[in-house]
């Protein structure tokens, strides 16, 4: 049931933005959201579409925990996905104290 459920989220997120991107709203607010929420037009719309990504970041930031729990990141084993591979390198970053804005 969980996975059928996650691929339903999954489904619902794609279906929004590429529906999205044929909104004219959207594509007048793209190049810059925080010029044009200011306008009564946009602002309702900034708004709906701030609580659709934020469900959005929600969902993977989930799943990111989760995925991170069945992690050992003090094995030497190798990698089972490239978020396992990633994760580890981000840890070994950390332990490092090596600042890299692009693994944080």
């Amino acid at each position: 049931m969980e996975k059928k459920r996650k691929v339903i989220l999954k489904l619902k997120f794609a279906q929004y933005l590429v529906g999205e991107i044929g909104n004219p709203i959207f594509n007048i607010m793209n190049p810059d959201p925080e010029y044009y929420k200011k306008f009564p037009i946009c602002s309702q719309y900034y708004k709906k579409f701030n609580v659709e990504i934020q469900k959005m970041k929600d969902h993977f930031f989930h799943l990111i925990s989760e995925h991170r729990k069945g992690i050992d990141f003090d094995s030497n084993e190798e990698a089972t996905d490239f978020v396992e591979a990633y994760m580890r390198y981000q840890h070994k970053l950390k332990l490092d104290g090596i600042v890299d804005p692009n693994f944080e």
